[in-house]
């Protein structure tokens, strides 16, 4: 397939989510192409994400409440887009579990939401929706299980992609989705997740014990690694082998999780110790997630490995926890 790129100079875009880990580091890397970028999110003028990652910049952001149809309608009825990047969510997996309502009201209502007023626009405003390849993790590694998400947060994902699928399809809409595995990287601030918490661990504690046996394994991705697949998403999604389809951006490679610490302690800029409790642990291996169809589609394969990811994220994370810097 020959791939389409875009001159993003001058090209309006809208981010939700924008104030967001993956969502402000997918605004830098658009600002740099030229584009003009604006965002939505619940909270407009607190910006800590955007603010850490480039000071000084102003950006534009809408306030937008995904419960509230009209809120979302007013956003797409006063406002044109050339691109959308869907990437507002309740995205807390872990949180979910404590507040199943409210994640569904923002996954799957924002979303349905936003492309009923998209479709009732009738503007052809390509549309890329943030999905997670935990939508569709298997009950265990027999293939003729029923795909079938587990928790809260999973099975949000999992209606917003079947929910998109269905709009681009029935309605001729224009649009995919980025079925993203685990994301890591500089400016990730939620310290309930692997990587952040390890790193918040070792730089104020310099230990940290982590639970189970450190055998679970994972496919992590660099943040540049997904911003790149998003957009080359985006740039053809108007294609008719990718418009409509859920395309997995992931490394391809799986670590377990005692790995993953290995390599944070080499990237480490002083001795750290990291330590696992040895007790049962409610979790389970992630499926191995291939990326081939995504590099015959798309032309993207990851730049990043784990081990220089990391070292491009350790460095932030010592600057953020050196003493006048953190919160």
């Amino acid at each position: 397939m020959r791939m389409r790129t875009t001159n993003w100079s001058g090209k309006r875009v809208l981010i939700t989510g924008i104030n967001g880990f993956i969502g402000s580091h997918l605004a830098n890397e658009l600002l740099q192409q030229g584009a003009i970028i604006e965002g939505a999110s619940r909270s407009p003028k607190n910006t800590p994400y955007l603010d850490r990652l480039f000071p000084g910049k102003t950006i534009k952001v809408h306030p937008l409440e995904l419960r509230s149809r009209e809120s979302v309608q007013q956003l797409v009825n006063t406002h044109a887009f050339d691109f959308i990047f869907h990437l507002a969510s309740q995205s807390d997996t872990w949180k979910s579990i404590q507040i199943p309502v409210e994640t569904f009201e923002s996954n799957v209502n924002g979303t349905l939401f936003l492309l009923d007023a998209l479709r009732a626009k009738k503007e052809q405003t390509p549309l890329i929706l943030a999905g997670s390849v935990r939508a569709f993790e298997p009950l265990s590694s027999n293939k003729t299980d029923v795909m079938a998400p587990l928790h809260p947060y999973d099975a949000s994902k999992f209606c917003t992609q079947v929910i998109a699928r269905s709009y681009f399809h029935a309605y001729g809409m224009n649009g995919a989705i980025a079925q993203n595995t685990n994301i890591y990287g500089p400016n990730d601030t939620n310290f309930n997740r692997l990587i952040p918490i390890m790193m918040k661990e070792l730089f104020t504690k310099k230990t940290i014990t982590l639970k189970g046996d450190g055998k679970i394994k994972r496919d992590f991705l660099y943040v540049q690694d997904a911003v790149n697949g998003m957009i080359r998403l985006a740039e053809n999604c108007h294609s008719k082998s990718v418009n409509g389809k859920a395309v997995t951006f992931a490394s391809g490679n799986l670590s377990t999780i005692r790995q993953i610490a290995e390599i944070v302690q080499k990237t480490m800029p002083f001795p750290t110790q990291i330590s696992f409790d040895n007790r049962p642990f409610d979790d389970r291996d992630h499926p191995v997630l291939d990326i081939r169809s995504t590099q015959e589609l798309l032309g993207w394969s990851p730049n990043y490995s784990l081990e220089k990811g990391l070292r491009e994220t350790v460095p932030w994370y010592h600057e953020y926890f050196l003493p006048k810097g953190g919160n």
